[in-house]
């Protein structure tokens, strides 16, 4: 059992941290806001079940979320558990843009 998790915890759910690289800002749509090519967007989701939350980070490292414009350069799942701090469930993917490109037809 990892030292920051105490005896009897529970996990509450697992999240999903993610990174969506835009390297072609001149592709997105006119709504976003204007950034310059590799600028980095942190996100990250919740999912109370880790099944659903491991679903998610297979998609992403898939290129589910791959547009022409931007694409998902990282992502990682932790268990976040009720007393203690979150523990790795799934380590960290880096993505290249060469990677991403089976999902680059799409615009955003």
């Amino acid at each position: 059992m990892p030292a920051h998790r105490a005896p009897g915890d529970k996990a509450i759910g697992c999240r999903v941290q993610y990174t969506t690289t835009v390297d072609r800002p001149d592709l997105r749509d006119p709504s976003y806001p204007k950034v310059k090519p590799g600028y980095k967007i942190p996100e990250e989701q919740f999912f109370a079940h880790c099944k659903h939350a491991e679903a998610r980070f297979k998609g992403l490292i898939r290129g589910e979320d791959d547009f022409a414009s931007e694409y998902v350069s990282s992502a990682q799942v932790d268990v976040v558990w009720l007393r203690g701090g979150p523990t790795t469930y799934r380590r960290r993917v880096e993505r290249t843009r060469g990677q991403h490109l089976a999902g680059a037809g799409r615009r955003r």
